[in-house]
């Protein structure tokens, strides 16, 4: 897409150009060092997606302003969203730093997304798309971004979805929990299942399937493929050499119920009390100075 303007914005570059929607840095015209970026649909689906996306920030800025930036829609949000520019989503921080955080930060990182999350489920949504690229971070706060798949898991009664089938793959296939590889329906254990391999991807700098990402098959084949390599993996092997923490944490959501909702302050309070317990040097890089420092 040239620069063109778009209403009072200058778009400036492509940050991700989508099936359904493309993502543009963009300027104000009445003021050109202010960023934003621009959320544009192209298809009917991402019109939708865009409407659906539109409706959680809203609930969710009346929650926390800490789950996400400025959004807006400037009249319809058919159109466009106009989102707060931030920093660096985690997976850039990451390769910036050769796949390798520190202990503690690996710590902080899990207590914040652990909240984040804790967040949209207090709305009744689940986000379905959970992934490094879309956790971001601006000034030492995390973020959480990018609700186009996010769904709430009550019925208009109150009552909780039921297990189900669904039409095709929601999340990242690196990323995304098992049941979304075998086409059933999500629930808050499989936002929980997601964070589970962000983290073993923080602590190995990768993941046992990573070798099927650049693979030329059949998308439900490969989908299949990664989902039953999840579920053959033990949490202890998945985590081998790592704190038991973590293979704990694994275990845990996944003996969830579909329904059950996971306590978020129990999980919290393991990586807390880890750091405690593990002595781990203050002097280590925290998260402010990995965001710091990563220039």
């Amino acid at each position: 897409m040239s620069k063109k303007s778009l209403k009072c914005f200058q778009v400036i570059e492509s940050i991700n150009l989508g099936f359904n929607t493309d993502i543009y840095l963009a300027t104000r015209l009445d003021r050109f060092d202010k960023f934003v970026v621009l959320k544009i649909p192209k298809t009917k689906k991402g019109k939708e997606l865009l409407r659906n996306e539109y409706k959680i920030y809203q609930i969710l800025r009346k929650k926390s302003s800490k789950l996400i930036g400025f959004v807006r829609c400037d009249g319809d949000p058919n159109k466009f969203l106009v989102m707060q520019k931030l920093d660096k989503n985690l997976d850039e921080l990451f390769k910036i730093h050769r796949r390798n955080f520190p202990m503690n930060t690996i710590l902080n990182l899990a207590i914040e997304m652990i909240s984040r999350v804790e967040t949209l489920h207090r709305i009744n949504f689940v986000h379905r798309d959970l992934k490094p690229q879309n956790f971001m971070i601006d000034r030492s706060r995390i973020y959480l971004i990018d609700f186009e798949q996010s769904k709430s898991f009550l019925l208009s009664n109150g009552r909780h979805i039921i297990p189900g089938e669904t039409r095709c793959l929601f999340g990242s296939m690196m990323f995304t929990s098992i049941n979304s590889h075998f086409y059933k329906e999500m629930s808050r254990k499989d936002d929980m299942e997601s964070l589970a391999y962000i983290l073993c991807y923080f602590l190995h700098g990768r993941l046992p399937w990573n070798f099927y990402e650049h693979l030329r098959m059949d998308l439900m084949q490969k989908s299949l493929k990664i989902g039953s390599m999840k579920q053959s993996l033990l949490p202890h092997i998945l985590f081998e050499n790592c704190p038991i923490e973590f293979s704990d944490f694994l275990s845990y959501v996944r003996n969830l119920d579909f329904e059950q909702e996971p306590d978020y302050e129990m999980l919290r309070s393991k990586f807390s009390d880890l750091f405690a317990k593990s002595n781990l040097n203050k002097d280590e890089p925290d998260m402010s100075n990995v965001m710091d420092n990563y220039s």
